[in-house]
């Protein structure tokens, strides 16, 4: 296989989507456990305008619950 030291390129569009099942009691049961998953939302928002200061980016938060 042929090595190249070009950089690969994402296809327009591409992207990260992160997501969280929660059941109905999690954060009622521990309430900072919201806190912290708001801050990690944001700590990979962060990251992202880090690595690609050219990109688009946006943090959305969307919590759903399990589906049994």
């Amino acid at each position: 296989m042929p090595t190249t030291d070009a950089t690969p390129t994402a296809p327009h569009g591409a992207g990260f989507v992160l997501t969280v099942d929660v059941d109905d009691d999690a954060f009622r049961n521990d309430p900072a456990a919201l806190r912290e998953l708001v801050e990690a939302a944001e700590t990979l928002k962060e990251l992202a305008d880090e690595l690609l200061p050219r990109a688009d980016t946006v943090t959305t938060l969307s919590l759903t619950t399990p589906e049994h």
